[in-house]
């Protein structure tokens, strides 16, 4: 099956309310399209949860119109014949925009003057196109036009590409950002989409980039509905993002791993660092955790694999219920690892030393102490067993 390859809507439908400003100044558009004698046109505002028809108007026999109105601040407008057959505009006051070409193929033949960021957005919106079209033909090359399957053997081929498209898209992205910070188009090259679950750039994998244009666009347009709600999100991102780099400068990779001392079953207290001189996977888990319990019985092989080689498992358990702890150790045969909890479940000072939010969770530690890896499980814990004891 083909995917559809939306022109705009998707990736233009952000926050787009704008607060009002007290002076008005005169827009004036002036369209001249192809095809379209006496066809009727209609001009909508996009906002956050809506899109709001404000005005239509019909074409004359050459397929031209001129609409006229007065705003006070920048906006978004959509100009539509038919669904489908449309054309995002960023308006800002004062502006005298044309607009000309063939509606109902917007992506190669519309011509926008009058109006910069209109001008770079439809750009942007071309250059996304390219793209996924470009994903398109490489999935319909790949797929059994029978079953609309694709072959496993070309699976790492085809995702391999698709990620150099979706890097390619990204760079552009971030060259037509950096190309005029100030510019409202770049809200759409921030929040463009490669597929729905799959963003162009990431808020926090990408949070620098979006920092410094929220700082451009908020100190611009301050009163902006749009930029505020981006700016909101940056702040909240900016918080996890600073998160993350106290867990970095904590637990990241080369840091000497906290240190633990925590309680036996049997009653005695075990400290981490007591088991410095071997290989030690410091493992986070619990008896009611059915993904730790699923990931027990890998644990299990691999030690057996390296317990003669100077490996070791020191499984902090946050287990509420003693029983439970127990139960869980002895059913998944764990009695050759080292055990400790304090049995404070999500309230165990433990998880904040290491800013643990979820299980299971895992680091593994060199024989000093230094974290060398985080959340190895099933053949990546091995592979990288074998690669630090090979040679040993």
């Amino acid at each position: 099956m083909k995917k559809n390859i939306p022109y705009l809507v998707a990736a233009m439908i952000i926050a787009l309310g704008f607060s009002c400003r007290p002076s008005e100044r005169p827009v004036r558009l002036e369209a001249s399209f192809q095809n379209a004698a006496n066809d009727s046109f209609f001009i909508s505002e996009v906002f956050t949860e809506s899109v709001n028809r404000i005005d239509s108007l019909q074409a004359g026999h050459d397929g031209s119109f001129t609409w006229k109105t007065r705003i006070s601040q920048p906006s978004f407008y959509l100009v539509e014949r038919h669904p489908g057959e449309q054309i995002i505009l960023i308006i800002h006051p004062g502006e005298h925009i044309s607009i000309s070409g063939n509606i109902s193929d917007p992506m190669n033949s519309i011509v926008i003057e009058g109006s910069s960021d209109s001008e770079r957005l439809l750009e942007l919106n071309r250059a996304l196109t390219r793209n996924l079209m470009e994903l398109d033909s490489l999935f319909d090359a790949y797929q059994d036009p029978a079953t609309g399957s694709f072959n496993r053997n070309y699976l790492d081929e085809i995702n391999t590409r698709a990620q150099q498209i979706h890097e390619k898209q990204r760079e552009y992205n971030i060259r037509f950002i950096e190309q005029d910070p100030g510019s409202l188009a770049n809200l759409i090259a921030l929040h463009q989409q490669i597929s729905q679950q799959q963003p162009v750039l990431d808020l926090i994998e990408d949070y620098e980039i979006f920092a410094r244009t929220d700082s451009i666009l908020y100190h611009l347009y301050p009163e902006n509905e749009p930029v505020q709600a981006m700016h909101r999100n940056v702040l909240a991102a900016g918080e996890y993002h600073q998160r993350n780099m106290l867990k970095d400068e904590v637990v990241g990779i080369g840091r000497i791993a906290p240190e633990i001392k925590l309680p036996s079953p049997q009653g005695d207290t075990i400290a981490l660092s007591s088991t410095r001189g071997n290989i030690v996977l410091l493992d986070f888990w619990a008896g009611w955790c059915p993904p730790c319990r699923q990931e027990n019985p890998n644990l299990v092989r691999i030690y057996n694999d390296y317990k003669n080689r100077g490996f070791r498992v020191y499984q902090v358990s946050i287990d509420r219920e003693r029983e439970t702890w127990l139960n869980a150790i002895e059913e998944d045969h764990l009695e050759e690892f080292i055990h400790v909890s304090d049995l404070k479940y999500w309230e165990s000072p433990v998880l904040g030393k290491y800013y643990i939010e979820s299980i299971p969770a895992n680091f593994l530690l060199n024989e000093k102490g230094r974290i060398i890896a985080r959340n190895l499980r099933g053949n990546a814990l091995e592979e990288k067993l074998a690669e630090i004891f090979e040679n040993r």
